[in-house]
C-alpha cells in the first residue's frame, strides 16, 4: 500500500506561516494540528519563509 503525501500549494504554505504569526498564543504544535500539517513540516515552511525574504516552495 502506497502512503501518499499531500500535495499543499504555496499559497497555503504562506497562509499558514501567516497564521502562525497572528497567533502568538498558540504553541506551534497547535497551530500545526489547526492546520492539518505536522510540526515538522510547519517548522520547515517557517524557515523557509524566513530565510528567503518571505517566500516558501
Amino acid at each position: 500500500m502506497a502512503n501518499k503525501q499531500k500535495q499543499f500549494d504555496i499559497q497555503f504554505k504562506k497562509d499558514a506561516v501567516k497564521f502562525c504569526e497572528d497567533h502568538p498564543d498558540m504553541i506551534h504544535a497547535e497551530c500545526a494540528a489547526k492546520l492539518g500539517v505536522g510540526n515538522s513540516t510547519l517548522a520547515r515552511w517557517k524557515r523557509e519563509y524566513k530565510n528567503n525574504n518571505n517566500e516558501v516552495q
